[in-house]
This record gives structure tokens, C-alpha cells and sequence, in this order.
């Protein structure tokens, strides 16, 4: 090509390099941070879809908030329960939120022959009571460790909030619940839920990818400079590194891709790659400087050599990470495809815009003095050595893959929830408390179907089994059940007797049992029955939380379990 061709041509190209960047430039600004853990459960998987079956037919097991108010000399005190009973007021008139319950709130239920029905608050508002109030409490296992802790210096009030909140809405309703929590002079308080893991992660990301960008500027900018000393060797190779990751991420803007918690390491991936692409063809336009070529020369035959090689870097490293299609985990796909579109952006903008900005900008200024070279002796030894060793050289590299192999089958998987939150971290210590006091906030779903389809649930024998099942579940594995359809029997059970602890356990009669499916079926127009018992009343659920035990343990208990 002449360089009057050449002239030509880089007004073409570079109009429509700047015209490409100004528009993902723009569309960046739209690119939205996802945190969702349930994306990283495998794609047309068949636990997956029972999961999301299993989530349709009852409701959500996550989107809830705890709130822990602690009194180190015990909560059984009126001023400090009287505030608690005005946040819990205070909460229930929150948008987005759908139920509220703290001991301040809730009464227990008795009922009679003949279907009277009475209540006695918990929590009777009274000096003279609070003894009594404890000992009621605490005579009811399924508030303790769940609304109250068991050493009685800490009570949780429970936030049910609508389904699935985005960002925005989530953040507004844990801002409302600090807000509200400020306004009393509580020892301490403490959040934890989904809600507010989720916003503490993504603003957790948005300050660390913020880091990275900001440290691999500043690496690059004194590798430039320790590889070319001059402004020119770091101001035009930066253009171009800086322009790709522009493009990479106003591409995923602009299809509306977020970036999820791989992601975020996105920009310092494209920060070398691109820095690998640019070195090359900076290094090759220099030396041949060096050795007393044009400029324009120069530039062609930096492209023609370096461009190939560097073109076949490119899309096979680019076809390492599109591989990572094959992975049936959405945001492992996700991650491969745009990191892989990431690693051919960035070749196409080096050897697009810097040939012709070496052209346009004045010439470096290098230094033609030869310099000893110091890798030509060295590589003559090594490839010398391996002559005289080309022997036991096999041997040696298979035994040292054997060796690597093993240390890799050694490899244990143990993830937690905040694994990598470090332990003097807010967010990190209250969830910790909750696993000490309350049972963890990580849910815990147990769905149990009766193998034979004309069956139902309602069967005192049936309820028995599920009664022992949740007794395992706590005394053995460490479950805190929440709710499940045995413990709204047992409840029912208790009420029918006058509130005696004796009797929290599934009737021994079926006349009493089908009471309690008649009261169910009438109270709150059949809600509470339907969260525990599918249409069919073929399935049911056992739902609670367990601490963030992390892989190890949790598959140690469900083989216990199963």
C-alpha cells in the first residue's frame, strides 16, 4: 500500500474506531451489577427445575430480612421491649414489606370446646408480668432461637418482604430499616437476610472492580514506562488498552448483559491481553527504528510480521474462554463468551489504531547504540541441555505432571456464603451472629413426597414419620425450622390443650386431626396451608435455615440424612 493509500485509509479507520468507542462509551453507563447465587445452579438440570417447581407451588425461601436488637442485661426489660414493639409498628408500615413478627406482636392461640377461641399476647406490656411473659416464651420451643435467643440478651424481629427486590427496592427498604432502627438507642443492632447480603456484595464489587481498574492503570503505566521511557511509549499504548475495555463493556451494556461476580475481573483480564497485544507491536516498531528503518516502513512491517502471530495469540486464547460454553453454569458461560469477545476487541483495536497513530504522532526517540544481548547465550544453554538430557527429560516431565496431578485430585471444594469476606468485616460478623444465636440465615428446603399418589399427608401415621423426620433435622442435623406443616399441627395441638407444652406433638386421634385440617383450611382463606401443603396434599415442605457451614459439612449431613 502507498502511503498516500495508507493516509486515506486511516481516516476511514480511525473515524469509525472513535465513532465505535463513543457509542460503548455510552452504553457502559447502562451496564447493571448482578448478584445471584441461584444463576451458578446448573442450566436444563433436573435438581434445578424441581427447584424452581418446588419454589412455584410455596413461595420464596429467601427474602426476608433479620433484624437482632441486643440487651446485654436481657431483653425482658418494658422500656426496651416497648421500643421494640414501635419498630416492629414502625416496619409494617413499609413498602414492600408483607409481614412483620417479633414476641412484642404475636399471642398465643387457645381454643375450646365449641369453637371458642381466645389469645394471650406474649408479651403483656406489663411490669408485674415479665417473669411470667419469659416463662411463656420460653415454654414454646418454636420461638426460641428463632424470635428470641436461648440466653435471652437478644430478640430478632422477622421482615417478610415482597419477592425477587431489585437492586433499587432493596436498597430503599434496608436504608428505611436502618433508618428506623436509628431513631432508638438500641445497644446494638444487627441485619442479615439476602437483601441486604445482596447489596453489600454489589457495592462490594462496584469498590473492588473500581481497585483493580485503578492498580492496573498504575501497572501499566510503569511497565510502559520501564519498557519504552518516553511519554509517547505510554500515552498511545494506553489509548488503546484503555479503548478496549471500553468496547467490552459498552458491548454488554448494549445488550444488556450485567456484570456478574466473575466479571468483575473482567477489566484486568482486558488490561493484559491488551497489554500483550500492544507490547509486541510497539517493541517491533521500535527495533526496527533502531535498526535505521522509515517510519512508514517501519509500521508496514511491524503489522505484516507481528499482526499473524499475534492474531493466531488471539483467537486461540479467545477459544480457551469460549470453551467455557460447554459449562452447563450460566454465569461461568457468560464469563467465557465475554471475556473471549473481550481478547479479539482487543487485538482488533491494536491493529487497527496504532499503526496509523504511529503514523500521525511524532516519531520516538530510540537509542541505535547495540546493546549486549542477553538472551541468545542463555537459550544456547538450555537448548544444549536438553541435548545432552533429551533422555530422562520424558521421564522427568511425566513424573513431574504425575506429581501436580496428584496435589491436584487433593483439591477439596468448601464454599461459604462470605467466604470471601474477611472475619472484621460488618456484614461478615452479623451474619456470623445469627449462625450463634438464631440458626443461620442460609435456608434450608426439605421437600418430601408420599410415594403413593391416592394418599394424603392428612394421616396421622403419615405425620408421625414427618414428626421423626423433624427431630432428626434439629437435634441431628442443625436445622432451625422455621415452618412446616408438623410444627402448624403441633401448634394447633398445643392450643387445643390449653397451651400445655405436652401436647406440642401430632394427635394421636384422627377425629382431632381432621379438626385441625378444617381450622387450616379456614384461616387466613387457607394461606398458612398452602405454604406447607402442595394442592395435592401429596408434598409437602420443611423449611428453616442452617448456619453457613460451608460444602464439607453440609454434604456430610445430608449423607447422614439420606
Amino acid at each position: 500500500m502507498s502511503e498516500k493509500g495508507f493516509k486515506q485509509l486511516s481516516i476511514l479507520v480511525l473515524g469509525l474506531v472513535i465513532g465505535v468507542t463513543v457509542f460503548f462509551a455510552f452504553q457502559a453507563t447502562r451496564v447493571q451489577l448482578d448478584y445471584n447465587f441461584e444463576e451458578f445452579f446448573p442450566a436444563d438440570d433436573e435438581e434445578s427445575a424441581f427447584f424452581y417447581d418446588f419454589r412455584q407451588e410455596f413461595e420464596s425461601d429467601n427474602d426476608f430480612l433479620l433484624v437482632s436488637i441486643q440487651r446485654e442485661n436481657g431483653v425482658f426489660h418494658t422500656a426496651f421491649l416497648k421500643d421494640v414493639h414501635r419498630v416492629t409498628e414502625k416496619l409494617k408500615s413499609l413498602e414492600n414489606v408483607k409481614d412483620v413478627q417479633s414476641i412484642t406482636h404475636i399471642s398465643e392461640q387457645f381454643m375450646y370446646p365449641g369453637g371458642v377461641v381466645s389469645s394471650i399476647n406474649y408479651w403483656s406490656q406489663s411490669d408485674e408480668e415479665l417473669k411470667k411473659d419469659s416463662s411463656r416464651i420460653f415454654k414454646n420451643s418454636e420461638l426460641v432461637n428463632t424470635l428470641i435467643a436461648e440466653d435471652a440478651k437478644s430478640l430478632v424481629i422477622f421482615i417478610r418482604h415482597d419477592d425477587y427486590l431489585s437492586k433499587a427496592k432493596g436498597e430503599q427498604l434496608v436504608h428505611e430499616v436502618s433508618s428506623i432502627l436509628n431513631e432508638f438507642y438500641f445497644e446494638k443492632t444487627r441485619t442479615a437476610g439476602r437483601t441486604a447480603g445482596q447489596i453489600f456484595y454489589i457495592d462490594t464489587m462496584l469498590g473492588e472492580m473500581t481497585k483493580y481498574v485503578s492498580l492496573s492503570l498504575v501497572l501499566i503505566v510503569i511497565i510502559l514506562f520501564l519498557a519504552f521511557r518516553s511519554a509517547w511509549g505510554i500515552l498511545v499504548p494506553q489509548l488503546v488498552i484503555i479503548s478496549s475495555m471500553i468496547w467490552i463493556v459498552g458491548y454488554m451494556g448494549w445488550v444488556e448483559e450485567p456484570i456478574n461476580i466473575l466479571l468483575v475481573i473482567l477489566p484486568s483480564i482486558m488490561f493484559v491481553v491488551g497489554m500483550s497485544d500492544v507490547i509486541h507491536l510497539v517493541s517491533k516498531y521500535i527495533d526496527l527504528l533502531r535498526e535505521g528503518t522509515s517510519k512508514f516502513e517501519a509500521i508496514k512491517i511491524a503489522f505484516r510480521e507481528i499482526g499473524m502471530a499475534t492474531l493466531l495469540t488471539s483467537v486461540t486464547t479467545s477459544i480457551g474462554f469460549f470453551s467455557l460454553a460447554f459449562v452447563n453454569v450460566i454465569p461461568i458461560k457468560v464469563f467465557g463468551w465475554y471475556t473471549g469477545l473481550g481478547v479479539l476487541f482487543a487485538f482488533i483495536l491494536t491493529f487497527s489504531t496504532l499503526p496509523f497513530l504511529f503514523y500521525y504522532t511524532k516519531t520516538p526517540r530510540v537509542v541505535r547504540k547495540k546493546k549486549k544481548n542477553y538472551w541468545s547465550p542463555l537459550m544456547r544453554m538450555a537448548f544444549l541441555f536438553t541435548l545432552r538430557n533429551r533422555k530422562w527429560l520424558p521421564w522427568f516431565s511425566l513424573a513431574f505432571i504425575a506429581f501436580f496431578a496428584f496435589g491436584i485430585s487433593k483439591i477439596v471444594s468448601n464454599n461459604f456464603i462470605l467466604d470471601d469476606i474477611r472475619e472484621n468485616v460488618e456484614m461478615k460478623q452479623n451474619f456470623n451472629f445469627f449462625d450463634d444465636h438464631y440458626g443461620g440465615v442460609r435456608p434450608f428446603e426439605l421437600a418430601v413426597s408420599l410415594k403413593d399418589s391416592s394418599a394424603t399427608f392428612w394421616d396421622v401415621a403419615h405425620l408421625k414419620e414427618l414428626e421423626k423426620v423433624e427431630v432428626f433435622l434439629e437435634k441431628e442435623y442443625g436445622v432451625n425450622i422455621r415452618l412446616s406443616l408438623v410444627q402448624v399441627v403441633q401448634v394447633l395441638h398445643r392450643s387445643h390443650h390449653e397451651g400445655n407444652p405436652s401436647y406440642f406433638r401430632i394427635p394421636d386421634s384422627k377425629k382431632e386431626l381432621r379438626k385441625y385440617k378444617r381450622a387450616l383450611r379456614i384461616a387466613n382463606q387457607g394461606q398458612l396451608l398452602s405454604n406447607v401443603l402442595d394442592s395435592a396434599q401429596t408434598m409437602t415442605r420443611i423449611s428453616g435455615t442452617i448456619p453457613d457451614w460451608g460444602n464439607l459439612k453440609t454434604k456430610e449431613q445430608n449423607e447422614k440424612f439420606f
